[in-house]
């Protein structure tokens, strides 16, 4: 199914790797019919990357359009309606808020709102109006901390799967030393995840517990 999406979605030069067990948990949450999800946790943690794979496939769940709102750059609270208006279009001599709501109001889509935690204030009055008045508009929300709105589900991200030491079960490699592999390609471009590399590959993936933006960095050095 084809999809709209408004505004400019960051399209990432890397590939996504890994995290099939989560967006399945995710989609299988507003396919239940859930409108807020939040996805909350540390910096690098991929939440970005997250919500920006689930917007790539909102046709599979039935949503018509994706509204993509980088909250990163606004710099302060007053500007949030302003820049969700800016993603979703509408009427701008109408105030922000009414004029998003006025927008979405007959909309069947996804509302993505990334990076909320300096904002929050905002962000919650912003969700809990657009849930009451636009009732075919689901939110997925990133943020270092949930927006306390009613109805809100709150998902925490986890570390990339990792193997543990001594573990000679699973002999496939982990999504943790999956993604080291494909960014370590992109500076040696040689380098692949040899059986005698994988061990070595798995050991730097726990030491920085497994985090995207830590095996990204520690990728990169492989030159």
């Amino acid at each position: 199914q084809d999809v709209e999406v408004a505004g400019t979605l960051p399209m990432s030069m890397t590939t996504f790797v890994g995290r099939d067990q989560e967006l399945g948990e995710i989609r299988s949450l507003f396919r239940n019919g859930k409108r807020l999800v939040t996805l909350v946790g540390i910096g690098g943690i991929g939440k970005t990357r997250m919500a920006l794979e689930l917007g790539f496939s909102a046709g599979d769940l039935g949503w018509g359009c994706v509204y993509f709102v980088e909250l990163a750059p606004v710099t302060s609270p007053d500007l949030v309606y302003g820049a969700v208006l800016e993603s979703v279009g509408g009427d701008s001599s109408r105030s922000p808020l009414q004029a998003v709501v006025e927008h979405l109001r007959e909309a069947t889509g996804l509302l993505v709102l990334d990076c909320c935690e300096h904002v929050l204030d905002a962000a919650r009055r912003l969700s809990e109006v657009v849930l009451r008045r636009c009732p075919s508009v689901a939110i997925l929300a990133t943020s270092r901390s949930p927006l306390d709105v009613e109805g809100e589900l709150v998902w925490a991200v986890p570390s990339l799967s990792m193997r543990q030491p001594g573990d000679a079960s699973d002999t496939e490699a982990s999504d943790a030393a999956r993604l080291f592999a494909d960014r370590a390609s992109h500076v040696q471009p040689r380098f692949e995840l040899s059986e005698d590399a994988a061990g070595a590959v798995e050991a730097i993936v726990r030491k920085v517990d497994g985090i995207p933006l830590a095996i990204e960095l520690a990728a990169a050095r492989v030159r």
